[in-house]
C-alpha cells in the first residue's frame, strides 16, 4: 500500500490578499509606494538627478524597476538583470544611484497595520533628463497581456504546477509570490519566489519550468508603442497536503 499526495494549489487573486502575506504581491487599490504617487516620484528623481549631476550618459536606456518596499518604507530592487551590457552601465548607475537617494516611500497598509509590498515602475531617462520640469511626467505604459488575460495564465500555471510539482521534494505551504520579467520578446525569465523556504532553489527551478511549458505566450508591454521589459508579481497559495491510501 502506498500513500498517494494532493497538492491544493490555489492562485490567489490580486484583491483578496489574506491577512498573514508576509509581502504583498502589489499595492491595494488606491495606495502607492511612494508619497504623491508616481508623478511626484518622476519630479523628485528629475531633482536628484540635476543636483547630482548624473545625467552624463552618451546613451540612456529604460528599465523596469521593481522594488520591494518593507514595513518601514525602505526599498529593495528585486530585479537587477543579470548582465549589465557597457553601454547601459551609465544608465543603469544612475538608475541605482537616484532611486537609492529618495526618501518618500511608504509601506502598503493592510488591516490596520503596516505591509511589506512589491511595487513597479517604468525608469525613463530620456523624461527625467529634462530641463523643463513640466515635461517630466510618468510615461504612459500598456501592460504585457496574455490571451484571455491574467486568469487564463493563472489557471494554465495551477493545472502545469499540479502536473509537475513534486511536493515531496521541497513541502511547500503558505503564501508565496512568484516574480518574472516578461521581455520586449513576451518571454519569461528572471525568477523569484519571496519568502525563500528550504529547498527554494530547487522549488524556484521548478516554478519556472511550469511557467515555461505554458502554449500560449505573452505579449510584451509597450511605452510609446515601443515594446519594453516588465515584471509580473503572481500571488501563490500552497494551501495544504490531504493524503490518502491506495492500494
Amino acid at each position: 500500500m502506498k500513500k498517494i499526495y494532493k497538492l491544493f494549489f490555489v492562485l490567489t487573486s490580486f484583491l483578496c490578499l489574506s491577512q498573514d502575506w508576509k509581502t504583498l504581491p502589489n499595492y491595494p487599490e488606491g495606495q502607492d509606494a511612494y508619497a504623491g504617487g508616481r508623478e511626484q516620484l518622476y519630479k523628485d528623481l528629475h531633482q536628484i538627478i540635476k543636483d547630482n549631476n548624473l545625467a552624463n550618459c552618451k546613451t540612456y536606456q529604460n528599465y523596469f524597476v521593481n522594488l520591494k518596499i518593507s514595513e518601514s518604507g525602505k526599498p529593495v530592487y528585486t530585479n537587477p538583470p543579470k548582465k549589465v551590457l557597457e553601454e547601459e552601465k551609465c544608465s543603469y548607475d544612475m538608475m541605482i544611484k537616484s532611486i537609492g537617494m529618495i526618501k518618500n516611500w511608504q509601506p502598503a497598509q493592510k488591516n490596520n497595520g503596516k505591509k511589506a509590498a512589491f511595487y513597479g515602475f517604468i525608469f525613463n531617462p530620456k523624461v527625467l533628463i529634462q530641463d523643463d520640469i513640466q515635461k517630466v511626467t510618468y510615461p504612459r505604459v500598456d501592460n504585457s497581456q496574455f490571451p484571455g488575460g491574467v486568469n487564463a495564465f493563472r489557471e494554465d500555471f495551477r493545472k502545469m504546477a499540479y502536473a509537475y510539482l513534486d511536493y515531496d521534494t521541497y513541502l511547500p505551504k503558505g503564501r508565496f509570490v512568484l516574480s518574472f520579467d516578461v521581455n520586449i520578446n513576451g518571454k519569461l525569465d528572471n525568477f523569484s519566489l519571496e519568502p525563500k523556504v528550504e529547498n527554494y532553489e530547487i522549488l524556484l527551478k521548478d516554478l519556472e519550468f511550469c511557467a515555461q511549458r505554458i502554449k500560449n505566450k505573452w505579449s510584451p508591454a509597450k511605452q510609446n508603442g515601443i515594446a519594453v521589459k516588465t515584471r509580473f508579481n503572481m500571488p501563490i497559495n500552497f494551501g495544504g497536503v490531504e493524503t490518502y491510501d491506495h492500494d
